[in-house]
């Protein structure tokens, strides 16, 4: 998250159906490991959503984001 501002959550969904949910990360919180399994899903959707009303103007994303198979 960049400036050290502001908390979300993020969120792996699959198929419509939420997989798994991060606990709040703060603006300078290291970055989360996400390990979901796939297999027989048809779509992924990655998600960021706000703690708080102010919390939408945080810059958080899944950046640099990998899917392997294995």
């Amino acid at each position: 998250m960049t400036l050290r501002l502001g908390k979300v959550a993020f969120s792996v969904y699959a198929d419509g159906t939420l997989l798994w949910r991060s606990t709040l990360v703060e603006g300078g919180d290291p970055a989360v490991p996400v390990h979901v399994d796939l297999t027989g899903r048809s779509t992924v959707r990655l998600v960021v959503e706000p703690h708080g009303v102010l919390d939408g103007v945080a810059l958080a994303d899944w950046a640099e984001s990998r899917f392997t198979c294995g």
